[in-house]
């Protein structure tokens, strides 16, 4: 995780959020997680953020997490 990673909850209301229209970059699900990266940004479904947590910690800006719709 970067110093400055920070996991947005839905409740906090950020200004960019996970829309219904977004899909998962790795299987085209619905998403509900977008990571930012300095180069850009990525949305990912549960199964697919699950898989790389770990990942997206060391290396993520910030994640928007509003799996609480699931």
């Amino acid at each position: 995780m970067t110093e400055t990673t920070q996991i947005i909850k839905l409740e906090d209301k950020p200004l960019e959020y996970v829309t219904l229209r977004e899909q998962c970059d790795s299987c085209g699900h619905q998403a509900y997680y977008r990571i930012s990266f300095e180069a850009g940004h990525l949305f990912f479904c549960r199964h697919h953020y699950m898989k790389q947590e770990d990942t997206f910690f060391e290396k993520a800006l910030d994640i928007v997490d509003e799996s609480e719709l699931l």
